[in-house]
């Protein structure tokens, strides 16, 4: 685990007293901004409590950021850095041709307020005690949710309807597949703070528990897949189990190929699998590779610098008529979502920042950092997550990829 580019020893008073801010900003950002009681109709991007309130964060964290920022100099023009500001230029710059400029300008000073904020941390607080900050966050915030399914059921669980055949878990995250993304975070900080630090406490271990208890109980197939593959990945990657693995994975796949060939259908396998019972759901993805369809024809019309930020909600919702499954909002897919808001240019930024941070996961191991960050990645494939609304998981990428400028600053 690195450390924080200052030590407690040589922090001056009124230093200790920011850093006690940046703590509480830090819960805040981690659970009191995923606290949601409502779910937004189609399209609405209007500014209501909620959307004030996180606003309203953001633009005093980029204040605070831009003030400071000739210290974080050395860490925003590291690699990754560089990709990072040239993204965050772009998000905020797409403002002017967005459809909905206001909204697309509020979620890129969400985008660079996290940015940049990632890059203070750096600065001020080590790794352990970042994640053990956001690791205590999250299990509140969890725990909160299973107390609400003790005490008021009716409001933390969602019911079966058409699309769905059994309760789901949503706690106060407003819908079942947040409360999941949130409950895989936090089982993948307890495991990763169980496996690497020496004094293993029962936070850990309720870490681990309500992490994956939530993560059952939400339904969220997307979180749970994206938590296996990431621990199997980080915690098996140097043994002969891992290896294995791998190999048993290819055999099973050329199998299946042999016996479809054959005309095995998996019809059958696909209904139990599926929330509807139908297999077309995981033909389809539950829907994604229509979205996906409409994406790149989206992409298509404004290939270069895009849509605006995180804009095309409404626009995409349009393509769809009534009968579709599920909610057009997004692609479900984070790199689709990017090039549509800012083209192939900041798809390919993203892109870059990926490739050093993979770069990394083999170069210099480190078991949180890369549960962490497999799981973003993997996690994004089939959601937009880092670059659509701003989440407390963008913070927790970012400060992993500014990383290289910290050891480059401590050297």
């Amino acid at each position: 685990m690195t450390g924080a580019l200052y030590t407690s020893a040589d922090v001056p008073s009124e230093t200790r007293f920011q850093r006690i801010g940046l703590i509480l900003i830090i819960i805040l950002i981690t659970c009191g901004l995923s606290i949601s009681f409502r779910e937004r109709d189609l399209g609405d991007t209007s500014l209501d409590f909620q959307n004030g309130v996180k606003f309203t964060l953001w633009f005093l964290i980029l204040v605070v950021a831009l003030f400071n920022i000739g210290k974080l100099t050395p860490l925003i023009t590291s690699p990754s850095g560089y990709a990072l500001s040239l993204l965050t230029i772009l998000a905020l710059t797409s403002a002017a041709w967005s459809e909905k400029p206001l909204y697309t300008f509020a979620c890129a000073v969400g985008f660079a307020s996290y940015n940049l904020f990632a890059a203070i941390s750096l600065y001020e607080i080590s790794d352990e005690e970042f994640y053990k900050i956001i690791r205590h966050s999250l299990l509140g915030f969890v725990g909160l949710g299973f107390v609400g399914a003790l005490i008021s059921p009716e409001s933390v669980w969602l019911p079966p309807s058409i699309e769905e055949t059994s309760y789901r878990l949503q706690g106060f995250a407003a819908n079942p597949n947040n409360f999941g993304r949130i409950a895989a975070l936090l089982f993948l900080l307890g495991l990763g703070a169980w496996t690497t630090e020496k004094r293993r406490t029962v936070t850990m271990a309720l870490s681990i528990g309500l992490g994956l208890a939530g993560l059952i109980l939400s339904g969220s197939r997307t979180a749970l897949a994206a938590s296996l593959l990431a621990s199997i990945f980080v915690l098996f990657r140097k043994t002969q189990f891992f290896r294995s693995t791998l190999l048993s994975l290819a055999l099973l796949s050329i199998t299946l190929l042999f016996f479809m060939s054959y005309g095995m259908s998996l019809a059958t396998l696909f209904k139990t699998i599926s929330r509807t019972g139908l297999e077309s759901e995981v033909f389809t993805l539950t829907g994604r590779t229509d979205l996906w369809s409409a994406a790149l024809e989206m992409i298509a019309e404004r290939p270069l610098f895009g849509w605006g930020f995180n804009s095309t909600e409404e626009h995409f919702s349009l393509l769809f008529n009534q009968d579709f499954y599920g909610t057009p909002v997004n692609p479900h897919q984070m790199l689709l979502h990017l090039a549509m808001g800012t083209g192939l240019i900041g798809a390919l930024l993203a892109l870059s920042l990926f490739a050093f941070r993979i770069k990394n996961l083999f170069e210099r191991p480190n078991i949180l950092d890369d549960l962490l960050t497999l799981f973003i990645l993997i996690y994004g494939l089939t959601e937009v997550d880092l670059f659509g609304t701003p989440l407390f998981t963008s913070l927790i990428f970012f400060r992993v990829a500014l990383q290289d400028g910290a050891i480059r600053s401590r050297s």
